[in-house]
């Protein structure tokens, strides 16, 4: 795996694990402290790059990381879009960013890894 690849997805991992750590912490333990809630986040952000560099140390799959890479760059797409999008169309509306959390990420990683299906497939037959 290309070492620009590698910092990407760990950067993006990286990120999306200490978001995806800190809003439950906080909605489930209102009283901690930000510091606290913050520590634990951060903790689970660098676990999750660690993680990545060393299960991409050795990749022989190479196919599969590009169709992994190509669904998590589709994927995120969607999901700003779909999170940002509602906010700035209709400030009001509080159940907007659900879209891009339940919808349009999950759907667009989905069809990122078709996507990148159909792009080994078509490499591969080339």
């Amino acid at each position: 795996m290309k070492q620009r690849n590698k910092i990407f997805i760990s950067i993006a991992v990286g990120i999306a694990a200490y978001f995806c750590a800190l809003f439950p912490l906080r909605l489930l333990y209102p009283e901690a402290g930000k510091m606290a809630t913050h520590s634990i986040s951060l903790f689970t952000a660098c676990l999750y790059i660690a993680l990545i560099w060393l299960f991409t140390r050795k990749s022989g799959n190479e196919i599969i990381v590009k169709i992994i890479l190509i669904g998590i760059v589709i994927g995120a797409v969607g999901f700003i879009i779909g999170f940002i999008g509602p906010l700035v169309i209709s400030p009001e509306a509080n159940q907007g960013p659900l879209l891009g959390i339940f919808i349009t990420g999950p759907l667009s990683f989905l069809g990122g890894i078709l996507a990148g299906l159909f792009y080994w497939y078509y490499k591969s037959n080339r």
